[in-house]
């Protein structure tokens, strides 16, 4: 993950920043500053370092040995795990969202309690600007089988 979202970026930054010059990011970082003068390439680096996806992405998953994932991978292509916690949310209403598990997560939930606590952090936090009141609930049983939730029942 974290290497796609980097790849992900420098295509951003070729595409958007550099290719009107032809250039690719190793080749300018190797010889802008010569081509471009002092002025003008520290112009160029600081559009390049300001560069964003503008996007998060949430893992959460199990390893072969039930071992439970939960990482996230954010601008600039950097990853922090929240295995320890037992949740983590991303988003403009994360702070709305795990401040509300904080208080009423327990690892010994039920499946329906844990989805009513779930859901509850969401509608919490759809009052940070830009969240959305659609939502989505997906369990995957350990037999790989989904059951959800849909907005007409959320």
């Amino acid at each position: 993950m974290e290497r796609a979202f980097r790849e992900a970026l420098k295509r951003k930054i070729e595409g958007e920043i550099l290719s009107p010059y032809g250039l690719d990011r190793a080749t300018f970082l190797r010889r802008g500053r010569g081509w471009f003068g002092d002025e003008e390439f520290v112009r160029l680096l600081y559009q390049i370092n300001a560069a964003r996806l503008e996007t998060s992405f949430l893992v959460v998953g199990f390893e072969p040995n039930e071992n439970p994932r939960i990482f996230c991978v954010e601008d600039p292509g950097v990853w922090n795990q929240y295995e320890s916690l037992g949740f983590h949310a991303i988003g403009t209403g994360w702070v709305r969202a795990v401040g509300s598990l904080y208080t009423t997560y327990d690892t010994d939930l039920t499946t329906d309690e844990l989805i009513y606590r779930v859901c509850e952090a969401k509608f919490l936090s759809e009052s940070a600007a830009g969240v959305g009141k659609r939502t989505i609930i997906d369990v995957i049983n350990r037999d790989g089988k989904h059951e959800g939730l849909y907005p007409e029942i959320c």
